[in-house]
């Protein structure tokens, strides 16, 4: 539709696109899965309603919270302006591409499983719930470790087959993939944030999410000032991993207070997970960067872009193929959910 759009409109054609992407996709599909359903539904506009009443009280910290990852960036953009030229969009360029894992896989594993939580909220089966809510943080970790290695081991041939066209030169792209990496250490903790926000959602609980995030922002500040002196915009995107890290781990501490304990965990031990999906991470790793090295060597220069292009589908494919065969033979249970899952789909 943007592209569409875009033929007769230029550039905003691309924002109208995205408005009526967004309306077909959060409110008309919906409705019209509502009415296959049987789903009864009237327009009424009430804002004495009990339910109105609720959504509006739950609604507003959400959207606050929300929006701390804008003003996250925000933050980073006013730091970066103090440093030299290019830093900035460095910054927003890298970001974007971190946001593409992020969406996939933390907004996706959290949105799939909000109805399982909200559920269990509701019928007090807290054993259940810890033990969701669990299995979706193995699984965003199960996700996100092989695609921050990724990120790490690719980022400037990602970055080159993106960006770099034009007036984009190579130095440009170095300055966009070093932030790419440094943003990349704090994939699985965004990931994991938005999950366990979910499960403070379905706790009736949209505040505290919201304050944590707020308190974790007044320490972001310095270490913003920190890092950019020690490594300019590589140590604001670090500081941004570094916070994402402090606020999922303090969410997931207050989560775990406030679920009360009915029930022993089941399911494989979390130490042997992380022990089995550490080993298969590193694997992975040591064979994507020998990959990597060997075909930068033995390829041939011809087309800058199409040469990263190739360089990054062979290195993703074959040691993500490595990951996920180490994780079979070490036993680790998230390999069967994520291929039923592609079987059906």
């Amino acid at each position: 539709g943007g592209l569409v759009l875009a033929l007769g409109l230029g550039v905003s054609g691309l924002a109208w696109g995205a408005l009526a992407g967004a309306f077909i996709g959060s409110v008309l599909l919906p409705l019209l899965v509502m009415r296959r359903l049987g789903g009864a539904f009237r327009l009424e506009f009430n804002l004495r309603h009990e339910g109105a009443r609720d959504v509006f009280r739950l609604m507003l910290p959400v959207m606050f919270g929300l929006s701390l990852p804008g003003i996250y960036m925000l933050i980073l953009r006013v730091f970066a302006s103090w440093l030299p030229v290019g830093a900035i969009s460095a910054l927003d360029n890298a970001n974007r591409q971190m946001q593409a894992p992020l969406g996939i896989v933390g907004q996706g594993i959290a949105l799939a499983i909000f109805p399982a939580l909200t559920t269990l909220a509701a019928r007090e089966e807290w054993g259940a719930l810890r033990e969701t809510l669990r299995r979706g943080l193995r699984l965003v970790w199960f996700l996100t470790a092989p695609a921050t290695v990724l990120l790490l081991v690719l980022a400037e041939d990602i970055s080159r087959v993106l960006l770099q066209y034009g007036k984009f030169t190579p130095t440009d792209t170095q300055l966009v993939a070093s932030a790419l990496r440094a943003f990349a250490l704090g994939l699985f903790a965004w990931s994991g944030q938005a999950l366990i926000a979910r499960g403070f959602f379905a706790l009736r609980d949209s505040l505290t999410p919201v304050l944590v995030g707020t308190a974790v922002t007044v320490v972001f500040v310095p270490l913003c000032l920190l890092l950019m002196r020690l490594q300019g915009h590589v140590g604001l995107a670090l500081a941004t991993s570094i916070a994402a890290t402090l606020q999922m781990v303090w969410m997931a501490r207050l989560l775990g207070r406030r679920i009360p304990r009915d029930s022993q965990p089941h399911g494989e031990p979390l130490v042997r997970f992380l022990v089995a999906t550490g080993a298969a991470v590193a694997l992975m790793g040591l064979t994507a960067f020998t990959l990597h090295t060997g075909l930068h060597a033995l390829l041939p220069d011809f087309q800058v872009n199409l040469r990263a292009l190739m360089i990054a589908l062979v290195v993703a494919l074959l040691s993500m193929w490595v990951y996920l065969l180490a994780c079979k033979r070490l036993g680790v249970q998230e390999v069967g959910y994520v291929w039923r899952a592609l079987k059906r789909g």
